[in-house]
């Protein structure tokens, strides 16, 4: 999917201002919240939601409020006809091909691909029929011919025949095209594999969570998923780098340390799975996973006035100087300070979002 440019928005801006065009332009932000997506999905044909959802486009984008209300400030007017560009169906190579083909396709498309791409080294063999004399003579030999490749008939005159050996003509027809199909599939798959091989890690496992779940590279995937799936990739190399050393001679601080690790990544892991597992049998998102909460905070955020952005910065300030002083107490139990930590990294990373919303509005 093309991601929105700023060029797009200010040709929006300029030639049109609907709500379906401006929910469009915001489906296709690189960054869009999910949550404000949702919320514009849901709204009405509004002068104030159209404006709602202009704004956030062209946040989304760079586009200051100065520029947004200069833009704004103009009336609609309509666009330059567009000159037709004919696009030229790129060449591919046989490789190229053989990746691109539908593994879905029926018989006949990958038999037809097999045929016009003779570098693949798939042969047809079509099923001959010979010529039969007339008369009884010729009779004799569709018998015979029928017999030769165990195809049963019932009737005994000519037209039984002439129809058995149609039948038998069809039958070897649609095996040869399985063949060839088949024939097509192997060597996507060889084709692929050998690919793999040469890929690294980290790629490789992308191409079995692709296998396991397709609906990643659908156009229509959130984005989100992009995210999770990448995290859960890190997350299980640092499980499997960890999880041998626990039997080593450590100290039990080294164990306690490495066994926190292995844990943490497996629940990554884990939670990853699950929101995976829920899509791709709903086709909707479970939610379960802490991005989700952190999604939704951020949309929280951006969403406020630029007043109530400002007091939001300060106490976010406040309570991570706050919790990062409880984390270094040492008065306080060792789960205790972890848990201050823990929320003074996550109120940091708020903080981070907050401030550089404020700088997008100045």
């Amino acid at each position: 999917m093309k991601a929105t440019t700023a060029e797009e928005v200010q040709h929006y801006l300029a030639h049109d201002r609907t709500l379906a065009t401006a929910k469009n332009l915001y489906n296709r932000l690189p960054r869009k919240s999910l949550a404000l997506q949702s919320a514009f999905n849901k709204m009405t044909n509004t002068a104030d939601n159209v404006k709602r959802i202009i704004y956030e486009l062209a946040k989304g984008v760079g586009i200051n409020e100065r520029q947004l209300t200069i833009a704004m400030q103009k009336p609609v007017v309509a666009a330059p006809e567009a000159k037709l560009e004919v696009v030229q169906e790129p060449v591919l190579t046989p490789e190229e091909k053989l990746l691109a083909l539908d593994p879905e396709a029926s018989m006949e498309e990958l038999a037809q691909l097999a045929s016009q791409s003779p570098e693949l080294g798939i042969e047809s063999k079509p099923f001959a029929i010979p010529e039969f004399e007339k008369g009884l003579p010729g009779m004799a030999a569709m018998k015979k011919f029928l017999s030769e490749n165990d195809w049963e008939y019932t009737g005994k005159k000519k037209a039984d025949l002439e129809a058995a050996i149609e039948d038998l003509k069809s039958s070897k027809v649609k095996e040869e095209l399985s063949n060839i199909g088949l024939a097509v599939l192997k060597a996507r798959e060889d084709l692929i594999a050998q690919k793999t091989a040469a890929m690294p890690v980290e790629a490789k496992e992308k191409v079995r969570l692709w296998q396991q779940f397709p609906f990643l590279r659908e156009k229509d995937c959130p984005d989100v998923f992009k995210i999770l799936t990448a995290d859960m990739i890190t997350a299980y190399h640092a499980y499997m780098d960890a999880q041998p050393k626990l039997h080593d001679a450590l100290t039990d601080e080294d164990r306690k340390a490495i066994a926190n690790s292995v844990k943490e990544n497996f629940t990554i892991n884990k939670l990853v799975w699950d929101e995976l597992e829920h899509y791709q049998s709903n086709k909707e998102v479970l939610g379960a996973h802490p991005i989700f909460e952190k999604q939704k905070e951020e949309a929280e955020i951006a969403a406020l006035a630029t007043p109530d952005l400002v007091k939001k910065i300060e106490a976010l300030d406040r309570n991570v100087k706050r919790n990062t002083k409880k984390s270094k107490d040492e008065k306080k139990s060792t789960e205790d300070r972890e848990k201050s930590a823990e929320l003074a990294a996550k109120q940091q990373e708020l903080l981070d979002f907050a401030n550089a919303e404020l700088e997008k509005r100045k």
